[in-house]
């Protein structure tokens, strides 16, 4: 296999296939992309997050797996690195709350490549040709929200990208049936693997690739991170 994916989720894994496929310019690098976590996992993500990231990288599995990969794909958000066990500090020496997505995604790559030398020592330095960090700032919504928005100075948002992508899909009626209402006024996503893969389905399709790779690299520092460790 090309690749492999090691995501917190369903709705994760299924965004990065796409792009994955667009970055290349090949929809057919879809059949070379192989799921390590979370195998086997529902549509409702109900044993994925980032806990579970962190377990696999820690795991002998995910040293096998380089036999069978050419590249490993790790994913994850960032919104919740403060938690007990994530357990990474987002702000500077100051005290004062990291707001560059530059400086966030490299402390958060930090914490994963501590979480892979606890499995094996020097395995990190050893394959760090073969291991492309997904770290969404502060989550894949953000992303989305971003690839959907026709808004032209959201370049530097990185917060509530669930609530904003939803806010967004509320207004076209090609994808206002993938918002839910909650309480209230809140609206929230429903979050599944087939609603994630229409939602970036422009990523994949031959003649709307190009301009959602450009478009998202130009308006958000973590895709840009992502995308020039595949092709600089």
């Amino acid at each position: 296999m090309e690749f492999g994916l090691i995501c917190e989720g369903k709705t994760d894994q299924a965004a990065i296939e796409n792009m994955l496929c667009g970055i290349f310019e090949d929809e057919e690098l879809f059949d070379l992309i192989t799921e390590l976590q979370p195998g086997g996992v529902s549509d409702s993500n109900q044993y994925g997050g980032w806990e579970r990231v962190f377990e696999y990288l820690c795991n002998h599995k995910f040293r096998q797996s380089f036999s069978t990969v050419k590249k490993v794909v790790i994913q994850i958000d960032t919104d919740v690195a403060h938690l007990k066990s994530f357990d990474v500090d987002l702000r500077d020496e100051q005290g004062t709350t990291l707001k560059s997505a530059i400086s966030i995604a490299e402390k958060v790559k930090g914490k994963l490549i501590e979480k892979i030398e606890s499995g094996q020592k020097d395995f990190y330095d050893n394959h760090k040709e073969r291991i492309i960090f997904a770290i969404t700032v502060h989550s894949l919504e953000i992303w989305l929200y971003k690839h959907h928005s026709k808004a032209p100075t959201n370049v530097k948002t990185i917060n509530s990208g669930e609530n904003k992508l939803a806010l967004e899909l509320q207004k076209t009626k090609e994808f206002k049936s993938y918002v839910l209402k909650g309480k209230g006024k809140k609206l929230e996503i429903d979050k599944n693997y087939d609603n994630y893969d229409q939602l970036t389905r422009a990523f994949y399709n031959k003649k709307t690739r190009n301009d959602a790779v450009n478009n998202l690299y130009l308006c958000d520092e973590s895709f840009k991170i992502f995308k020039e460790q595949l092709i600089p």
